[in-house]
């Protein structure tokens, strides 16, 4: 990639903020550092940039890849 296509991506990549509500009310606004856009073009080859690398980190771990999301969980230890 050339110099303004990474300036470019990262551009389009920052300044991303997120609110969560739950029981009507909200958070307080959060930037996020890392995130893959839900909705954009580029969002599904993104994360699937993002979920590959990842997966090689959850040794330990249960995972499901769904088509823009992740869901994670610890397996269960043998008994000794």
């Amino acid at each position: 990639m050339s110099g303004k296509a990474i300036d470019w991506l990262a551009d389009y990549l920052s300044g991303r903020c997120q609110v969560v509500g739950a029981g009507g009310s909200d958070s307080e606004n959060s930037i996020l550092h890392f995130d893959v856009p839900q909705g954009s073009v580029l969002g599904p080859k993104a994360f699937l940039e993002y979920a590959e690398d990842v997966a090689h980190l959850m040794e330990g771990l249960h995972y499901h890849l769904f088509l823009d999301d992740m869901h994670a969980w610890p397996k269960a230890r043998k008994a000794s």
